[in-house]
C-alpha cells in the first residue's frame, strides 16, 4: 500500500483463496473492518459461481481496499 493507500489482494488460482485472509490482516493494519471485507469477498466469488450461469469457473479474484474502506473486485 504505502504513501497510496491503495491494497491488491488475491489473484489468480490457488492466490484467490488466499484473499480474506489477506483481507483481515489489511483491516487490522489501517482500522477497517477485514470481517467485513472478507465476506463481500466471499460473497461477491458466490454470485459470480452460482449466479451467473455463463459456463466458467472462477479463476481470477482480485480485492483492491484502499486505506478508507472504498473496495471494488474484479473477476
Amino acid at each position: 500500500a504505502g504513501e497510496l493507500g491503495i491494497h491488491v489482494c488475491g489473484g489468480r488460482g490457488a492466490h484467490s483463496r488466499k484473499t480474506p485472509g489477506e483481507l483481515l490482516a489489511i483491516g487490522e493494519r489501517v482500522g477497517l473492518d477485514g470481517d467485513a471485507l472478507a465476506t463481500a469477498s466471499r460473497l461477491v466469488a458466490k454470485v459470480d459461481s452460482a449466479a451467473i450461469q455463463d459456463g466458467y469457473d472462477l479463476y481470477l479474484h482480485g480485492f483492491i481496499v484502499t486505506d478508507d474502506g472504498r473496495w471494488v473486485v474484479v473477476q
